[in-house]
């Protein structure tokens, strides 16, 4: 039976070569997760955007349902008001001329 021993210049050596390559190997990983990482930054950025300018999109549409109904509603209201607003004012004036011809009278 053949025994292989390494001198310790030989140890040295090899520790150093696989130092060396495993700094390389290391140095390939980083660089490989570095690109990973902004390409998923990247996809993540994106994919919030789209969705936040699909809810942006839908509470628009959603709020322009409601609003056009409010918006009818408001602008017969306001008729109804200044129809009721004229009816006070010729209430008003037909009470000034009952006063003006009573004397102040109550009637």
């Amino acid at each position: 039976m053949q025994e292989d021993y390494v001198t310790k210049s030989e140890f040295v050596d090899g520790l150093a070569s696989l130092k060396a390559e495993l700094k390389t190997d290391m140095a390939s990983l980083k660089a490989e997760l570095k690109t990973d990482m902004a390409s998923l930054e990247t996809r993540l950025k994106t994919d919030i955007y789209e969705a936040t300018e699909k809810v942006e999109t839908n509470l628009l549409r959603a709020f322009e349902k409601w609003a056009v109904p409010m918006n009818a509603r408001t602008r017969s209201f306001e008729v109804v008001a200044a129809g009721l607003t004229e009816r006070v004012t010729l209430i008003e004036q037909r009470l000034r001329d009952l006063d003006i011809r009573t004397g102040g009278r109550p009637i």
